[in-house]
């Protein structure tokens, strides 16, 4: 159960921070 919940949250967090990098590189040229 432990590892399980790590494991999805390791992913979740990697997920999370692959999507902010796209967003900022799409969002962050356009405005500038």
């Amino acid at each position: 159960m432990t590892d399980t919940l790590t494991t999805r949250r390791t992913h979740l967090a990697a997920a999370s921070a692959t999507v902010a990098t796209l967003v900022a590189g799409l969002i962050l040229p356009a405005r500038a």
